[in-house]
Protein backbone atom coordinates (compact mmCIF):
# COMPACT_ATOMS: atom_id res chain seq x y z
CA UNK A 1 0.00 0.00 0.00
CA UNK A 2 1.19 3.51 -0.86
CA UNK A 3 0.02 6.99 0.05
CA UNK A 4 -0.52 9.10 -3.04
CA UNK A 5 -0.87 12.85 -3.35
CA UNK A 6 -3.10 14.48 -5.97
CA UNK A 7 -1.11 16.80 -8.22
CA UNK A 8 -3.84 17.41 -10.84
CA UNK A 9 -7.59 16.85 -11.15
CA UNK A 10 -8.89 17.98 -14.54
CA UNK A 11 -12.46 17.64 -15.78
CA UNK A 12 -12.30 16.21 -19.32
CA UNK A 13 -16.05 15.80 -19.78
CA UNK A 14 -19.00 16.59 -17.53
CA UNK A 15 -18.75 13.12 -15.97
CA UNK A 16 -15.08 12.24 -16.63
CA UNK A 17 -12.04 13.44 -14.69
CA UNK A 18 -8.33 12.88 -15.29
CA UNK A 19 -6.55 12.44 -11.98
CA UNK A 20 -2.78 12.55 -11.59
CA UNK A 21 -1.28 11.17 -8.39
CA UNK A 22 2.31 11.25 -7.16
CA UNK A 23 4.12 9.09 -4.61
CA UNK A 24 6.43 11.33 -2.61
CA UNK A 25 9.74 9.72 -1.70
CA UNK A 26 9.24 6.58 -3.83
CA UNK A 27 12.16 5.99 -6.19
CA UNK A 28 11.80 2.36 -7.27
CA UNK A 29 8.07 2.13 -7.99
CA UNK A 30 7.36 0.37 -11.28
CA UNK A 31 4.47 -1.23 -13.18
CA UNK A 32 3.63 -2.53 -16.64
CA UNK A 33 1.51 -0.58 -19.15
CA UNK A 34 -2.05 -1.89 -18.89
CA UNK A 35 -2.00 -2.75 -15.19
CA UNK A 36 -4.45 -1.28 -12.68
CA UNK A 37 -4.49 0.10 -9.15
CA UNK A 38 -6.98 -0.01 -6.30
CA UNK A 39 -7.80 3.54 -5.21
CA UNK A 40 -9.10 4.09 -1.69
CA UNK A 41 -9.92 7.73 -0.92
CA UNK A 42 -12.44 7.02 1.84
CA UNK A 43 -11.87 3.50 3.16
CA UNK A 44 -13.64 1.87 0.22
CA UNK A 45 -11.52 0.73 -2.73
CA UNK A 46 -12.18 0.44 -6.44
CA UNK A 47 -10.09 -0.77 -9.39
CA UNK A 48 -8.94 1.78 -11.97
CA UNK A 49 -6.53 1.23 -14.84
CA UNK A 50 -3.35 3.29 -14.89
CA UNK A 51 -3.69 5.60 -17.88
CA UNK A 52 -0.06 6.45 -18.57
CA UNK A 53 3.06 4.51 -19.51
CA UNK A 54 5.55 3.94 -16.68
CA UNK A 55 6.38 7.38 -15.37
CA UNK A 56 8.14 7.67 -12.05
CA UNK A 57 6.69 11.14 -11.42
CA UNK A 58 2.99 10.29 -11.28
CA UNK A 59 0.15 7.88 -12.09
CA UNK A 60 -2.73 9.02 -14.28
CA UNK A 61 -6.32 7.76 -14.01
CA UNK A 62 -9.31 8.42 -16.25
CA UNK A 63 -12.35 8.24 -13.99
CA UNK A 64 -16.02 8.33 -14.91
CA UNK A 65 -18.17 9.78 -12.16
CA UNK A 66 -20.91 7.27 -11.38
CA UNK A 67 -24.04 8.89 -9.86
CA UNK A 68 -24.51 7.48 -6.37
CA UNK A 69 -21.15 5.70 -6.49
CA UNK A 70 -19.20 5.19 -3.28
CA UNK A 71 -15.78 6.04 -4.69
CA UNK A 72 -15.80 7.75 -8.11
CA UNK A 73 -17.60 10.94 -6.92
CA UNK A 74 -15.05 11.22 -4.10
CA UNK A 75 -12.12 10.77 -6.50
CA UNK A 76 -13.55 13.33 -8.91
CA UNK A 77 -13.85 15.88 -6.09
CA UNK A 78 -10.29 15.51 -4.76
CA UNK A 79 -8.27 18.71 -4.64
CA UNK A 80 -4.58 19.22 -5.38
CA UNK A 81 -2.53 18.20 -2.34
CA UNK A 82 -5.10 15.80 -0.90
CA UNK A 83 -3.97 12.22 -0.25
CA UNK A 84 -5.42 8.72 -0.65
CA UNK A 85 -4.39 5.10 -0.25
CA UNK A 86 -3.31 3.22 -3.38
CA UNK A 87 -2.77 -0.52 -3.77
CA UNK A 88 -0.76 -1.17 -6.92
CA UNK A 89 0.09 -2.72 -9.37
CA UNK A 90 -2.24 -5.56 -10.39
CA UNK A 91 -3.36 -7.28 -13.58
CA UNK A 92 -2.05 -9.25 -16.54
CA UNK A 93 -3.61 -7.10 -19.28
CA UNK A 94 -0.21 -6.08 -20.61
CA UNK A 95 1.81 -6.11 -23.81
CA UNK A 96 3.66 -9.32 -24.69
CA UNK A 97 7.31 -9.31 -23.74
CA UNK A 98 8.24 -9.90 -27.36
CA UNK A 99 6.07 -8.13 -29.93
CA UNK A 100 6.15 -9.83 -33.32
CA UNK A 101 2.61 -9.32 -34.65
CA UNK A 102 0.69 -6.18 -35.53
CA UNK A 103 -1.26 -4.63 -32.65
CA UNK A 104 -4.95 -3.68 -32.66
CA UNK A 105 -6.32 -1.80 -29.64
CA UNK A 106 -10.12 -1.63 -29.28
CA UNK A 107 -11.83 0.40 -26.56
CA UNK A 108 -14.87 2.40 -25.55
CA UNK A 109 -15.34 5.15 -22.96
CA UNK A 110 -12.86 5.20 -20.11
CA UNK A 111 -11.70 1.79 -21.34
CA UNK A 112 -9.14 3.87 -23.19
CA UNK A 113 -7.14 4.20 -19.94
CA UNK A 114 -5.00 1.01 -20.08
CA UNK A 115 -4.90 1.26 -23.89
CA UNK A 116 -3.47 4.77 -23.57
CA UNK A 117 -0.72 3.46 -21.29
CA UNK A 118 0.18 0.70 -23.75
CA UNK A 119 0.14 2.98 -26.80
CA UNK A 120 2.35 5.51 -25.03
CA UNK A 121 4.81 2.69 -24.35
CA UNK A 122 4.61 1.59 -28.00
CA UNK A 123 5.40 5.14 -29.09
CA UNK A 124 8.10 5.76 -26.49
CA UNK A 125 9.90 2.54 -27.42
CA UNK A 126 9.32 3.11 -31.15
CA UNK A 127 7.61 -0.29 -31.45
CA UNK A 128 5.26 1.27 -34.01
CA UNK A 129 8.19 1.34 -36.44
CA UNK A 130 8.48 -2.48 -36.27
CA UNK A 131 4.81 -3.49 -36.42
CA UNK A 132 1.58 -1.85 -37.54
CA UNK A 133 -0.42 -0.35 -34.69
CA UNK A 134 -4.14 0.46 -34.89
CA UNK A 135 -6.41 2.08 -32.31
CA UNK A 136 -10.14 1.55 -32.82
CA UNK A 137 -12.12 3.87 -30.52
CA UNK A 138 -15.81 3.15 -30.25
CA UNK A 139 -18.06 6.18 -29.74
CA UNK A 140 -21.68 6.97 -30.59
CA UNK A 141 -20.86 10.66 -31.09
CA UNK A 142 -17.67 12.54 -31.90
CA UNK A 143 -18.12 14.67 -28.78
CA UNK A 144 -18.02 11.53 -26.64
CA UNK A 145 -14.42 10.73 -27.60
CA UNK A 146 -11.96 11.08 -24.74
CA UNK A 147 -8.45 12.55 -25.24
CA UNK A 148 -9.38 13.96 -28.71
CA UNK A 149 -6.22 16.04 -29.08
CA UNK A 150 -4.03 13.13 -28.04
CA UNK A 151 -5.72 10.84 -30.58
CA UNK A 152 -5.06 13.47 -33.24
CA UNK A 153 -1.38 13.52 -32.29
CA UNK A 154 -1.18 9.72 -32.25
CA UNK A 155 -2.67 9.55 -35.76
CA UNK A 156 0.60 10.94 -37.10
CA UNK A 157 2.35 7.69 -36.13
CA UNK A 158 -0.32 4.99 -35.81
CA UNK A 159 -3.67 4.23 -37.44
CA UNK A 160 -6.49 5.79 -35.39
CA UNK A 161 -10.10 4.90 -36.23
CA UNK A 162 -13.21 6.26 -34.50
CA UNK A 163 -16.38 4.30 -35.18
CA UNK A 164 -19.89 3.73 -33.83
CA UNK A 165 -19.77 0.13 -35.09
CA UNK A 166 -16.88 -1.75 -33.48
CA UNK A 167 -18.15 -5.16 -34.50
CA UNK A 168 -18.63 -4.02 -38.10
CA UNK A 169 -15.08 -2.70 -38.12
CA UNK A 170 -13.77 -6.12 -37.11
CA UNK A 171 -15.78 -7.90 -39.81
CA UNK A 172 -14.80 -5.39 -42.51
CA UNK A 173 -11.11 -5.55 -41.57
CA UNK A 174 -11.06 -9.29 -40.88
CA UNK A 175 -7.80 -10.00 -42.71
CA UNK A 176 -5.72 -7.47 -40.78
CA UNK A 177 -7.40 -8.14 -37.42
CA UNK A 178 -7.04 -11.92 -37.82
CA UNK A 179 -3.25 -11.72 -38.01
CA UNK A 180 -2.87 -9.25 -35.12
CA UNK A 181 -2.73 -9.29 -31.35
CA UNK A 182 -5.97 -7.64 -30.23
CA UNK A 183 -6.39 -5.77 -26.94
CA UNK A 184 -9.91 -4.81 -25.87
CA UNK A 185 -11.18 -2.76 -22.93
CA UNK A 186 -14.67 -1.47 -22.20
CA UNK A 187 -17.88 -2.73 -20.65
CA UNK A 188 -18.33 -6.52 -20.28
CA UNK A 189 -20.80 -6.37 -23.19
CA UNK A 190 -18.20 -4.76 -25.44
CA UNK A 191 -15.41 -7.12 -24.36
CA UNK A 192 -17.55 -10.22 -24.93
CA UNK A 193 -18.81 -8.86 -28.24
CA UNK A 194 -15.31 -8.17 -29.54
CA UNK A 195 -14.16 -11.62 -28.44
CA UNK A 196 -17.10 -13.21 -30.26
CA UNK A 197 -16.49 -11.26 -33.48
CA UNK A 198 -12.79 -12.07 -33.37
CA UNK A 199 -13.58 -15.75 -32.93
CA UNK A 200 -15.86 -15.62 -35.98
CA UNK A 201 -13.06 -14.30 -38.20
CA UNK A 202 -10.44 -16.68 -36.79
CA UNK A 203 -8.45 -14.26 -34.62
CA UNK A 204 -7.15 -16.30 -31.68
CA UNK A 205 -4.98 -13.73 -29.92
CA UNK A 206 -7.45 -11.50 -28.05
CA UNK A 207 -6.43 -10.04 -24.69
CA UNK A 208 -8.56 -8.30 -22.04
CA UNK A 209 -8.51 -7.43 -18.36
CA UNK A 210 -10.00 -10.53 -16.81
CA UNK A 211 -11.34 -8.73 -13.73
CA UNK A 212 -13.83 -6.98 -16.04
CA UNK A 213 -15.58 -10.29 -16.60
CA UNK A 214 -14.70 -11.92 -13.28
CA UNK A 215 -14.86 -9.65 -10.25
CA UNK A 216 -13.53 -12.50 -8.12
CA UNK A 217 -10.23 -12.28 -9.98
CA UNK A 218 -9.12 -9.62 -7.49
CA UNK A 219 -8.61 -11.01 -4.02
CA UNK A 220 -6.94 -8.33 -1.96
CA UNK A 221 -8.08 -8.70 1.64
CA UNK A 222 -11.18 -6.52 2.01
CA UNK A 223 -10.72 -4.54 -1.22
CA UNK A 224 -13.76 -4.35 -3.49
CA UNK A 225 -13.14 -3.84 -7.24
CA UNK A 226 -16.60 -2.92 -8.50
CA UNK A 227 -15.45 0.30 -10.16
CA UNK A 228 -17.84 3.01 -8.98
Amino acid sequence: MYWGKVIENNKMKEDVHVLKIRFDGIENFSYLPGQFAMLSPNGTSRAYSIANAPNYKYLEFCIRKVPGGKVSPVLCSLKEGETLKIFVPFGEFTLPEKIEKNLVFICTGTGIAPIKAMIEHVLNEKIYKKVNVTLVKGALRTEDVLYPELLKEWSKKINVQITNDLFGYIRYNANSVRSSTVFVCGSPKIVLGVMEECEKIGCKDVRYEKCILNQNAIKLSQLSPTGN
